[in-house]
């Protein structure tokens, strides 16, 4: 068998790590069953494009820092409670449909916290947007122009 043209149709198929795999393929491979063979490279290339997906979401997100629950630094001065941010980074509060509010004084971490929980929410699949406040606000404005209007007449008198 040909094994060049099935290397090509898997690079059509954009199944490039399978065609990867298929054309290095490692000696310790070869002494498995076809099966797999064939469940090691569908593993490899599920978990690239898992991986794509995962950094294109991050990219996206536009995050002002590079942030994860893991380089949270809990010690005793900053009070941050380590079984709050465990179960908040697992994501519940998407799927229960709740917000985070963050407060606290200036450089207290506010905004290492955001972009961490951001980053935890693209790493479970789901799509984020980092905004500061006054980008927001703007990006409320054209969105929908007759909204802010009337919020700002409602909140002035």
């Amino acid at each position: 068998m040909l094994i060049n043209p099935t290397i090509e149709k898997l690079r059509d198929m954009k199944l490039k790590v399978m065609a990867q795999l298929l054309s290095d393929s490692d000696p310790a491979l070869k002494e498995l069953s076809f099966e797999e063979r064939f469940g090691i490279m569908v593993e490899k290339e599920w978990e690239s494009r898992k991986n794509s997906r995962i950094k294109r979401y991050i990219h996206k997100a536009s995050f002002s820092i590079n942030a994860c629950i893991e380089d949270i630094d809990y010690t005793a001065e900053r009070k941050i409670d380590k079984k709050t941010i465990q179960t908040l980074s697992t994501c519940t509060y998407i799927i229960q449909k709740l917000n985070i509010v963050i407060t606290g004084k200036t450089g207290s971490g506010k905004t290492f916290l955001a972009c961490a929980f951001g980053n935890s929410a693209c790493r479970h699949g789901y799509t984020v947007k980092y905004y500061r406040i006054p980008e927001l606000l703007l990006d409320f404005q054209d969105r929908f122009p007759i909204l802010i209007g009337i919020t700002c007449f409602l909140t002035l008198q």
